[in-house]
């Protein structure tokens, strides 16, 4: 379910493991990205930021969950 999630956000990104990026690639252009789709206000609410490398099915997605932090 996609909508604007006001305040405070804990996010979590989930990458291939295979992929050759380093980790802290992903940050800034996802993080971005939901600013601009309006998922939430301002990267400056985010209060945690989860990534980790999984083995995850389709090798060209990454995961992303954003919730109302605690």
């Amino acid at each position: 379910k996609v909508g604007c999630i006001h305040g405070d956000v804990d996010i979590s990104i989930q990458v291939p493991r295979d992929n050759r990026r380093d980790l802290d690639n992903y940050f800034k252009a996802l993080l971005d990205l939901l600013v601009t789709c309006k998922i939430i206000d301002d990267d400056r609410h985010i209060q945690a930021l989860h990534i980790v490398k999984l083995d995850l099915e389709d090798k060209k997605t990454c995961l992303v969950t954003v919730r109302p932090a605690c």
